[in-house]
């Protein structure tokens, strides 16, 4: 239920901070002639107090979410642990204060210090502050370390949980067996954890998720985020996210084994489906179900895929993610070096982008068991990695910011991995410099009647717009150096940083609701001097 993690919390902050305020009232002598004995005195004051508790504690976590929704964790991690006992913590102690008007008006009771009613609610939430602190702390710690072992087991059918969040862990909803330890060892150009399995625990789940006007929508994910929502686009097949450095995107290397663990909490059958890389698995209603896929004897193939379930309203409703494999030599390239192309270009930085529409007609109808006709898909609202406009500005998975030197990163670029899970075919169009397009669904585009980067001379697809249908990638390489129709021009004396939109040429996608705009399918990408003249693309 929706309000079991708020219940569990409020429960032991409302005992012990009326534990702690019953403790002083008794030895300051602020007791009223009508108060019972110490017991029965702790016992009524929090029992009072628990209402008001409970609704400030889900207040702050609504709150808390808000918060580090704008700065782009939608993800389990350190800094979403702190924020949320902190907010707990203040919330609780509001609370006792507030508790201090009810005992007096209602009740006719006057605990406490003979001071104005405002002072004594001030001093009382102060005071309650000594303990809320260190139990909302100790209380979040303890559900974090509990695991994500125990998170499908309590989300019943149909229902998601608030304390999935804290039961994930500093991992997140994925855990990985040394999927971290790859990570690094491929960004640094090693691929010792090639033969590390990364085993990957998902739940098939479904609730409301919180569209960028704060407007409700009904989905399905595959995991379960911050707030006890689905989580969509759901968890990288990969390192958690939370262990992954800005400018990174959660991977495994081609070969390296990916055990996956899914658990439907829902009570109808759903499938796991990697597009070219996995047939449809069956996920029996309220059943879990373990496959492991890209194994050395049968690798996947460097790229970026789509993972859903093989229905495609499914997949729209939410049931959707992506999988980034590169390759198993650890090089920094999108794919490996193939017969008669030269070599792939590099890359410093690499981003992920799921495109995605959401109709909340048809959540509605999944909710109510109503059968849905693909054809009236008519989504309002349009997300970059789940979130849209200013959060997608503001979050860090999203806006790509650098700062080059003429003499070093100058020329350098950034990766672009864009998928597509919606119904809808946008056109991502870059502000600022073109990006050469790499592959288009695993596949170098042709150019002049012949593959990009063929051998024999560089031919480049070089596009400041480009389409992508549903279900399609694109990897990217957006180029680091100065614009070359920057206006005003480059003043070398006088450099500047400069901050470029991107967003979708289908206008309709640029809109929230019906008409906010831009509230869509929108984000920046920042480049910061010193900085030269323009250069081309270096390999």
């Amino acid at each position: 239920m929706r309000l079991k993690l708020p219940i569990g919390f409020a429960v032991p902050l409302a005992c012990a901070a009326g534990l702690w305020l019953v403790l002083i009232y008794r030895v300051a002598g602020e007791t009223d002639p009508n108060d019972p004995r110490f017991a029965l005195h702790w016992l009524r004051d929090a029992t009072l107090a628990f209402p008001v508790v409970l609704v400030a504690v889900w207040l702050a976590l609504r709150m808390a979410d808000g918060m580090l929704a704008r700065r782009g964790e939608r993800s389990p991690s350190r800094l979403s642990g702190s924020v949320t006992a902190a907010a707990i913590a203040l919330a609780a102690a509001a609370a006792m204060a507030v508790e201090v008007p009810i005992r007096q008006n209602v009740l006719g009771l006057h605990s406490g210090a003979a001071l104005p009613l405002p002072l004594l609610m001030l001093r009382d939430a102060l005071l309650a502050l000594v303990v809320t602190v260190p139990v909302s702390a100790l209380l979040v710690a303890i559900v974090r370390a509990r695991g994500p072992a125990k998170q499908a087991a309590e989300t019943g059918a149909r229902t998601t949980s608030r304390a999935a969040f804290l039961k994930a862990g500093a991992g997140g909803i994925v855990t990985v067996a040394g999927g971290a330890a790859a990570l690094r060892a491929v960004s640094s150009g090693s691929a010792n954890a090639a033969l590390t399995t990364v085993k990957v625990p998902l739940t098939i789940n479904e609730g409301y998720c919180k569209m960028t006007d704060g407007s409700p929508a009904f989905m399905r994910g595959f995991g379960i985020d911050a707030t006890g929502a689905p989580m969509v686009p759901g968890p990288a097949l990969g390192p958690p996210i939370s262990s992954v450095p800005i400018g990174e995107v959660s991977f495994v290397l081609s070969g390296q084994p990916v055990e996956v663990t899914i658990k439907n909490t829902l009570n109808v059958d759903h499938t796991f489906f990697i597009q070219d890389v996995l047939d449809p698995v069956l996920i029996p209603a309220g059943q879990q179900v373990t496959f492991t896929f890209n194994t050395p004897a049968s690798p996947v193939d460097p790229g970026t895929y789509i993972y859903s379930d093989a229905d495609p309203v499914q997949r729209i409703l939410g049931l959707h993610g992506a999988l980034v494999v590169m390759p198993a030599d650890g090089t920094r390239r999108p794919y490996v070096t193939r017969p008669g192309l030269q070599g792939p270009p590099t890359f410093d930085q690499q981003y992920l982008w799921v495109l995605h529409d959401i109709d909340p007609v048809w959540g509605e109808q999944a909710r109510t068991g109503q059968p849905i006709d693909p054809a009236t898909l008519l989504p309002r609202y349009f997300t970059i990695n789940g979130v849209s406009g200013e959060q997608s500005v503001a979050s860090r998975r999203n806006l790509a910011a650098r700062t080059v030197n003429p003499d070093g990163t100058q020329g350098k670029g950034t990766l672009y991995r864009i998928v597509n899970t919606g119904g809808c075919l946008h056109s991502p169009h870059f502000h600022g410099n073109h990006v050469y397009v790499l592959t288009q669904n695993g596949r170098l585009p042709s150019c002049a009647g012949r593959p990009a980067l063929a051998a024999g001379g560089v031919v480049a697809v070089e596009k400041d717009v480009f389409s992508i249908l549903s279900m399609d990638t694109r990897e990217v390489l957006l180029p680091w150096h100065t614009p070359y129709d920057q206006y005003p021009p480059y003043d070398p004396a006088n450099s500047v940083n400069y901050r470029y939109p991107m967003h979708c040429h289908a206008e309709s996608s640029q809109t929230a609701g019906g008409g906010q705009y831009p509230s869509g399918m929108y984000v920046e990408w920042e480049l910061s001097g010193p900085l030269g003249a323009p250069k081309p693309l270096g390999g």
